[in-house]
């Protein structure tokens, strides 16, 4: 069995290849020939606004002659933010890190394959679905992102975007100046399109062919009025649009209906 970190896997699965594959899995799974099992997610509460949260999830890719397992075990807290809620893992663990781990299994001996964090891939997967959905749904003329966040997921669907679509110009908008800024200076140059700072996001979605959606929130980013016909959005959270942007979508494309997770919370009434 092999013990991987993020790094090792950053180097061994290639951007390009990992949508590839996961575009396969997707088409399998929707011709019945793999399957998932929906998330369950357990909450205990901590201390006031803060929970241990411990999420899995598994799937078997039998044309891969693979099975998967990834878990969580995390910290999470809820607070106000910009005029929103935001649902935040604490890196608590040793003192500044996540717990979350993937194990793949050999479908053919059932033997365990590989150990390795979900930090990477977990990234990497959120994005790649979402560029997959755009390669199919988005513009071919698009070159304007508005990118909506300034953190990991951002920076993964930055990557994965600029592979299915041309662009010349993303727009970033982070509630934190400071958050924002230190994105567009991190990864100008690591792809082709100019990346420019936002004060808001309205400011970004203007002249946008594309709204991404990569943040904590779980309020609404932004007043689906406001969008312009014509105009790709995703988004890694539902709760990150309003009523009003699933109303006017056309199509409407849900990622996967079964896949909202089950929760349950220990030690909370529920009267």
């Amino acid at each position: 069995m092999l013990i991987l970190s993020n790094q090792d896997i950053e180097k061994i699965l290639p951007v390009g290849t990992c949508l590839e594959v996961l575009e396969e899995a997707y088409r399998d799974l929707g011709n019945g020939m793999a399957a998932t099992v929906p998330r369950y997610d357990v909450f205990s509460p901590t201390q006031p606004n803060e929970f241990y949260e411990y999420k899995t999830m598994s799937g078997v890719l039998p044309n891969r002659n693979v099975a998967a397992l990834r878990l969580n075990s995390s910290v999470v807290k809820w607070y106000e933010k910009a005029g929103g809620v935001r649902k935040d893992k604490l890196p608590v663990a040793g003192g500044d890190k996540y717990v979350g781990l993937v194990m793949l299994f050999s479908t053919e001996t059932g033997e365990p394959l590989a150990i390795f964090p979900d930090g990477y891939v977990q990234k990497l997967r959120v994005a790649g679905a979402s560029a997959i959905a755009a390669r199919y749904l988005a513009r071919k003329d698009s070159q304007v992102m508005a990118l909506l966040g300034a953190g990991w997921q951002a920076s993964a669907h930055l990557v994965t975007m600029s592979l299915i679509r041309d662009l010349k110009r993303v727009k970033v908008f982070s509630p934190t100046a400071e958050s924002r800024r230190r994105f567009v200076a991190e990864w100008s140059g690591k792809v082709s399109a100019q990346l420019t700072e936002s004060r808001s996001a309205a400011e970004a979605m203007e002249g946008a062919d594309m709204v991404i959606a990569t943040t904590n929130s779980i309020s609404p980013l932004f007043p689906g009025e406001t969008l312009k016909p014509g105009v790709h959005v995703s988004c890694v959270k539902p709760c990150e649009l309003d009523a009003e942007t699933y109303k006017r979508s056309e199509p409407l494309i849900i990622h996967w209906r079964e896949a909202k997770p089950f929760q349950i919370t220990i030690g909370v009434d529920r009267q």
